[in-house]
């Protein structure tokens, strides 16, 4: 992983992470924390972070999307999920989740 720099959460436009699975090895993706301001703070200026996580889909990565999203729960931060409207709610892992 390419490092580029200290940046403070107000500095982050946003943030991207693409997973690519060849399916020799498995992909682990590790938060290791989340910090925010007191509530003062956050009325009087709102450094916002929004994070989505796009494209979930039934048969693809299912255990690594599975992951990010309890990663999100444990650490109570607002996560949204796009779906693939068509790849989705075939895969009973998925859609018992």
């Amino acid at each position: 992983m390419e490092q580029t720099g200290t940046q403070t959460i107000s500095s982050i436009d946003k943030m991207q992470v693409r997973i690519r699975d060849d399916g020799t090895k498995p992909v682990t993706l590790e938060i290791y924390d989340f910090k925010f301001g007191d509530d003062k703070q956050l009325t009087e200026s709102c450094n916002c972070v929004s994070f989505r996580l796009d494209d979930i889909q039934d048969f693809f990565l299912t255990d690594i999307q599975m992951e990010i999203v309890e990663t999100f729960q444990k650490n109570d931060v607002e996560l949204t999920v796009g779906v693939i409207a068509n790849n989705i709610g075939r895969d009973i892992e998925m859609t018992e989740f």
